[in-house]
């Protein structure tokens, strides 16, 4: 089940935006997209209070990659039935913006 939660939430796109606004590190080694944080040098550096999620942004030359980790199962099954929307937006002026939206499995 983890597998697949990892699988799920960990996507490659824009700029990520929480209320604490974290800032994307450049990737030190590769970052393989396999549902596995252990690339990541755990533990995760953010955390969000209102969703109850860890999660940490790292760039590459050509692709940004977001990891997510809940701290427990219930908020794993909460994701996976009810899905998850993650918004996108540029700092600078905010006009440019993009939505991530996973389904419910």
């Amino acid at each position: 089940m983890k597998k697949y939660f990892f699988s799920t939430i960990c996507v490659l796109l824009g700029i990520f935006v929480f209320a604490q606004e974290p800032t994307s590190e450049w990737a030190k080694n590769k970052i393989t997209v396999d549902g596995n944080a252990n690339d990541w040098g755990l533990p995760l550096k953010n955390f969000d209070n209102d969703t109850q999620l860890f999660f940490e942004i790292k760039n590459d030359d050509k692709n940004l990659y977001l990891c997510f980790q809940s701290k427990d199962q219930e908020s794993q099954v909460k994701i996976i039935r009810a899905g998850m929307k993650i918004t996108l937006s540029s700092k600078i002026n905010g006009k440019h913006k993009a939505t991530i939206i996973l389904c419910k499995g």
